[in-house]
């Protein structure tokens, strides 16, 4: 799947084309630009030890595990700026990432998708 060009702001991720290849994606100022295309190695599959993460209160840290082949290259990236990724933003084999969620200062509750790999983790958190 493809993101959309308002999903993710000045952030770089690993999808699959729907030819089955991956491509790393840029994306500036809600613009998406391919930078490199390459087929994804055979065997490589991807697994998220979530796929969501309630968070409460703010500057709080949180992990997500990425399982994979050791070979295997993944990249990450947040939606949203107030969810920091920690950990390297890409790499190959298995990782647990580390983030971190700011302070909400609204009122209700908000949502960022982490994008691992190609799979989308939802990070929800309520007020602070």
């Amino acid at each position: 799947a493809l993101l959309k060009d308002d999903q993710f702001s000045d952030s770089t991720s690993l999808v699959v084309l729907p030819d089955g290849s991956l491509a790393w994606l840029e994306v500036h100022r809600n613009r998406t630009v391919i930078r490199r295309s390459f087929p994804v190695p055979n065997g490589c599959t991807y697994t998220t030890s979530a796929n969501e993460i309630p968070v409460s209160g703010g500057n709080v840290l949180t992990q997500v595990t990425l399982t994979t082949g050791a070979d295997c290259p993944w990249t990450v990236g947040s939606s949203a700026n107030w969810l920091e990724i920690l950990s390297p933003r890409f790499g190959k084999g298995t990782v647990t990432l580390n983030l971190r969620a700011l302070a909400n200062p609204s009122p209700s509750e908000r949502i960022a998708t982490l994008r691992v790999a190609g799979k989308e983790v939802l990070v929800r958190q309520g007020p602070t």
